[in-house]
């Protein structure tokens, strides 16, 4: 183990909302590249409020429900990954 001049980590800070760190413009992009690439317009923003502060696995179905994309929810999730 590399010797360091460190102290040792007394706390950690779990950003599990999302607020110290802005991940949006991230999720945004990519969700635009799969939507893009498959001739779906961009999400408006009466879906977007909907799925704003919500863990994906939660709003999932709002999302595909809109999206209406000619893939699986899995293949969409697969290619938003490589985005």
């Amino acid at each position: 183990m590399p010797a360091t001049d460190l102290p040792p980590v007394r706390a950690c800070i779990f950003d599990m909302d999302r607020l110290l760190i802005n991940t949006e413009d991230i999720y945004k992009q990519s969700a635009y590249n799969v939507l893009t690439r498959h001739g779906r317009p961009p999400i408006p923003w009466s879906i977007k409020a909907q799925l704003m502060g919500v863990p994906g696995s939660r709003n999932g179905n709002i999302f595909h429900e809109w999206a209406q994309l000619p893939i699986p929810n899995e293949q969409y999730a697969r290619e938003q990954e490589i985005e």
